[in-house]
């Protein structure tokens, strides 16, 4: 079976992360998987696979003549299914699928925006891609409602969490003294600095607890156009640290108490969130957002704390909850290594996915 995977970039990012944990598992499990991106930018490391990493960079914002491109690349290459990873590179692949009688699997729903207007160009270009899909896939429960997807060709498969990651990262007590943590507790959050991601929520709270107690240290991680000016204004702010992009996540992970996702609900919502997964695999405590797909994975399996969309009062109170609770705390973050471990594994997630391109292929 050869699987033909597209995206719009390479860039860090949680559905990037994903599609390359979805192909390196089809390969150990004997899967032909190629991935085309539509762009140059890539930022995760992709030598292991590079064999199987092939670009077609959009020219222009509206490049009418790459679909003609991807149609050539994919009768060139012949894959058995195509698979989408977002709303954009969806419409390119409609017309490629539609020429080969190739089926499309549209996995592009890895959110769940509470509010998905008939204008958000989300939803419309969902709506021009999932007529001719064999399968629409989200990564949540709540990201099929946001789409208002259903019926038989409607699937959930959650993410996948590689646990040699943390294999390959030992717990290195000198990373907390290199990053300047000096206190008890670290509070950390690690997302893109963007519209889509409630930094200021987060940093609000943190200047509520760092006026009341002096045991804790906040750390935000993550790259992004809104970054510059959230370190020049913390720059001189004690015990806060702004570190920008890291590819040592999971080692950084494992040096925090507890950690955070704040979501910007008018923009975003999550589906099942990467950085919570990952705070859970190292056995964290979290505290999100009450938005999407963070009830699936936070409430369902009882891992941590929700609490309103932009409310550092809220969030500040359930972080202190948990750091003035470490009995708490720590089942809490037992519980959800324990899920991790069980329900959102790399290997259920490739099984998942393989199963549904054997039975669209069969069916």
């Amino acid at each position: 079976m050869k699987v033909l995977h597209i995206i719009e970039t390479l860039k860090s990012g949680g559905k990037e992360r994903q599609l390359l944990e979805l192909v390196r598992g089809s390969l150990a499990a004997g899967v032909d998987a190629h991935i085309l991106a539509l762009s140059n930018d890539f930022e995760y490391d992709v030598a292991d696979i590079a064999d199987r990493v092939h670009s077609l960079p959009r020219r222009s914002r509206w490049d009418m003549g790459l679909v003609l491109r991807v149609r050539d690349f994919v009768k060139a290459m012949r894959p058995d299914v195509l698979h989408s990873w977002g709303t954009m590179c969806s419409l390119y692949a409609v017309p490629a699928s539609r020429f080969g009688q190739l089926p499309l699997v549209c996995g592009h729903i890895r959110d769940a925006p509470s509010r998905l207007s008939s204008f958000d160009k989300r939803w419309v270009h969902s709506c021009l891609s999932h007529p001719f899909a064999a399968a629409i896939v989200a990564n949540s429960r709540a990201g099929l409602s946001a789409y208002r997807v259903s019926g038989p060709r409607s699937y959930v498969i959650h993410n996948g969490f590689d646990f040699a990651r943390l294999d390959a990262a030992p717990v290195d007590p000198a990373l907390r003294q290199e990053l300047g943590i000096d206190t008890p507790y670290a509070v950390g959050m690690v997302a893109r600095f963007s519209e889509h991601k409630d930094y200021p929520t987060f940093f609000a709270a943190a200047e509520i607890l760092l006026a009341a107690r002096g045991d804790v240290t906040f750390v935000a991680v993550g790259d992004g156009p809104q970054l510059p000016a959230a370190q020049a204004r913390y720059a001189d702010v004690p015990r806060m640290r702004i570190l920008g992009r890291r590819s040592d996540v999971e080692r950084l992970n494992q040096q925090l108490t507890i950690g955070v996702l704040t979501t910007a609900v008018s923009t975003h919502g999550e589906g099942i969130s990467n950085a919570l997964t990952e705070f859970l695999a190292a056995g964290k405590p979290v505290v999100a957002t009450d938005d999407g797909g963070n009830r699936e994975l936070v409430a369902d399996h009882q891992c941590g704390l929700l609490v309103p969309p932009s409310d550092p009062a809220a969030l500040a109170s359930a972080i202190t909850r948990l750091l003035d609770n470490p009995q708490l705390a720590g089942t809490y973050g037992a519980r959800g290594a324990e899920v991790v471990h069980t329900v959102f594994t790399r290997q259920r997630m490739v099984e998942a996915w393989l199963s549904l391109y054997r039975e669209i292929l069969t069916g």
